[in-house]
């Protein structure tokens, strides 16, 4: 069901757009890898060469993991989505409670319960005087059941959807990572003052909630799977030069989107 996109590859940047390190500079960090600004394991096609170092390639691969094999593995499953493993799984687990503790079930990826989360965030802080404060009563995670063959589970035994859990903090991350990349990939490296460098080499805390959350409401499904946008300095009335985007995975399900202040740019640019 996957649709993945011909690779689109960006000029090489020739240092870690993370840590800075080069491959030639006295105590570099190995050698650099190319860089997908959206995760191979989300069809992502943009791809920056030679853009991160093997340290950072650690960490960033780290809380990627915990979201494209934990959370979101069955849709990308269901989707056929790209993967670097031989074969797909025929079958996903599910654990049911059966009263005297949990048991795995291994069901067919075709009537699998398939639900697409996301974790939703307040707006931004240094955005606020431009979209107020997020709506009352919005739930943490976001939720959709998107596929799953309710009268084939019931005839194993099994409820008609699945428990699943998203590592919410690791998902943000790779917003940011998303976010910064892009930025990289469309201003260049040393274009602007980055923001997230923290929230993607060190992991979320209270201080990143200037800079990532959700745009308030949900907007209308689109064409594309995923959308990254990146706007312009000036876009936000009295953000000065503050660098914006909205990442929006898996926008084709309606799902929300993340505001991000990836960095600040010099007002000469």
């Amino acid at each position: 069901m996957s649709g993945a996109l011909p690779d689109i590859r960006f000029p090489r940047v020739g240092r870690c757009i993370y840590c800075g390190a080069t491959s030639a500079r006295p105590g570099g960090r190995g050698r650099l890898t190319e860089e997908h600004i959206i995760p191979f394991a989300l069809d992502g096609h943009m791809i920056l060469p030679e853009a991160s170092c093997d340290s950072c390639q650690k960490i960033t691969s780290g809380f990627e993991t915990a979201v494209l094999r934990g959370g979101y593995r069955p849709i990308r499953e269901w989707l056929g989505m790209s993967s670097r493993a031989k074969g797909r799984p025929k079958t996903l687990p599910m654990f049911v409670d059966t009263g005297k503790g949990t048991k795995r079930v291994d069901v067919p990826v075709d009537i699998y319960p398939v639900s697409l989360l996301v974790p939703v965030q307040p707006v931004p802080t240094l955005l606020l005087d431009r979209f107020g404060p997020s709506p009352a009563g919005v739930p943490p995670i976001w939720a959709r059941m998107i596929a799953g063959d309710s009268a084939a589970l019931e005839a194993m035994g099994l409820p008609g959807a699945a428990s699943q859990s998203l590592d919410a903090f690791a998902c943000f991350r790779m917003v940011a990572k998303i976010a910064h990349c892009m930025a990289i990939a469309t201003f260049g490296f040393g274009s602007f003052e980055p923001l997230l460098l923290d929230c993607i080499l060190k992991g979320w805390d209270d201080a990143q909630e200037a800079f990532i959350g959700s745009f308030p409401g949900i907007e209308p499904p689109a064409t594309a799977m995923h959308r990254v946008d990146l706007r312009p300095p000036g876009w936000c009335d009295g953000d000065g030069d503050l660098l914006i985007a909205k990442v929006r995975l898996f926008a084709r399900y309606g799902a929300p989107t993340f505001l991000v202040v990836v960095g600040r740019r010099p007002p000469s640019r």
